[in-house]
Formats: structure tokens, sequence, C-alpha cells
């Protein structure tokens, strides 16, 4: 049964300037918006989540992320997604990363993003082996540096959740399109390595140096 909101006394034009921005934010467009994410820590966290979850943002940069991590948000998106939309709502943004520490699920790691305010698709992750910048003799990284990604792996392209694992992965990393771009900067590599469909997803980021014609020719 269809009933019209204009009968219930509801209405699609606005009354004040502030209503109007709302409903301007909220027309379809002719083209996209960058993707702003939120990434933020769940009822627990661990030090090795915290840890990650503010290289996610680093390599996103504040400008397309927002980071909550000064306190605990009570979310389990995978149980009950309503808060995590409310969230994304306020900050306009419609990728998400949440991570979350319990014994049972143990650094738990969500990545998932939305479609017109609602969830269009998650995916639960266990982080294993983690290795962060600090492990490693490198400088830091810059989110203005935008990373060529690369997926290994036939499941990648067979498998209907590895495909939409990959769509995911390249809206959360690619950050923004570029009509073009600087050989010397494309120094910065994720390798997403999968052997199978029960296998795990190996992340690796990388970072060239000394990049320039000369070398991309060879």
């Amino acid at each position: 049964m269809g009933i019209e909101a204009r009968n219930l006394g509801a209405s699609d034009k606005a009354k004040t300037h502030k209503g109007r921005k709302i409903l301007d934010k909220r027309k379809a467009l002719i083209k996209e918006n960058p993707k702003r994410s939120v990434i933020m820590k769940g009822r627990k966290s661990s030090e090795l989540l915290n840890t990650l979850l503010r290289e996610l943002h680093a390599m996103r940069g504040s400008a397309m992320s927002q980071l909550l991590l000064k306190r605990s948000h009570d979310l389990a998106p995978m149980d009950d997604s309503s808060l995590v939309e409310r969230i994304l709502s306020k900050y306009d943004c419609s990728l998400f990363a949440v991570g979350n520490h319990q014994k049972k699920r143990p650094n738990n790691l969500v990545f998932g993003r939305t479609f017109d305010g609602h969830i269009l698709d998650m995916f639960e992750f266990t982080v294993e082996n983690y290795r962060g910048v600090t492990n490693f003799k490198a400088a830091d990284f810059t989110h203005d540096l935008k990373p060529i990604l690369v997926f290994q792996g036939d499941v990648f392209d067979v498998s209907d959740k590895h495909k939409r694992i990959k769509n995911l992965f390249i809206d959360f990393f690619r950050i923004s399109d570029l009509s073009e771009v600087n050989i010397v900067e494309l120094k910065r590599v994720l390798v997403f390595t999968c052997r199978g469909e029960t296998a795990p997803i190996e992340v690796r980021h990388m970072e060239a140096s000394d990049i320039n014609e000369n070398t991309v020719a060879k």
C-alpha cells in the first residue's frame, strides 16, 4: 500500500536556508563527490588496532577522513548498523572502518560503505601479523602521494565475495580520482594478495624511492 507523503504533511521543499542546504546535499549528482570516511573504535580496542586505525586515517588524510579514537563507541556493525549509519550521516561520510577487540573476536576490523544513508555492504576481518610504519626504516608516508592498487590472485576476479571486497577496497584506498599524475609521485603501492577462496588476504604497503622517467622506462 502506498501513501503519498504530502497527504501526511511531509514536503520535499525546505522552508529555511539550512533546510535547503540539507536537501541540496541529498540530490543526485552528475559527478559524485570524493568519498569521505569515518575511522573509529568500537566498544573495546587494542593498541594494535588503534595504531592501524591511525595509519588508515593518515593514508586518507584529514580532509577525506574523520578519526574518532578519543572515546569508545558502543557499536557492533555486523549486529546492528543503525548507529554507524547515524555517525556517517553526521559527518557526511559514506565509508567507514571500525575496530573492535574482544576475547572471541580479537583485533576485529570492519570495513564498509553506505549508499543513500544506508549500509551498502561491509566485511569483517581479523587482523594478524600487523606491522606498522614504525616497524620499518622508512619515512612517514603522506596522503598527498596517491597509492597504486595491485590485486594479486584469480579469486578477486572469480569469487563474488572477493569481487565486492576488491571494489570496496578500491573505494576506500583510491581516495580521489586523478585526471593526470606526475611519474615522480607514483611511489606508493598497496598490494592485496589472496591465494584462494578461504585464504587470508595479505596487505602490503610499500614505497619506492628515486622513481623517475628513466627507471619507469626500464
